[in-house]
């Protein structure tokens, strides 16, 4: 049940990760076009919410790696 809990955790925060680095990507794309360079916000995903939710993912992908262990020294390092 925790290894499958893990998996699914880990799945999860891969993915979001990959999605808001790839809107990263498409925000610097974007401004390469634009005459005059300045700071834009993000729109999408939950950028709208946080600041940064790559970094959330990353830490949901690698608690799910601590779940899949099931290691107490895994659970201390995550935390």
């Amino acid at each position: 049940e925790m290894y499958a809990m893990g998996t699914l955790c880990f799945i999860v925060g891969i993915i979001g990760n990959f999605y808001h680095h790839y809107l990263l990507q498409q925000l610097r794309q974007s401004s390469k076009n634009a005459v005059t360079t300045k700071y834009v916000a993000p729109k999408g995903g939950l950028f709208s919410y946080v600041a940064t939710p790559h970094y959330f993912f990353e830490l949901v992908g690698w608690l799910g790696i601590a779940m899949v262990s099931n290691q107490l020294n895994v659970y201390l390092v995550f935390t």
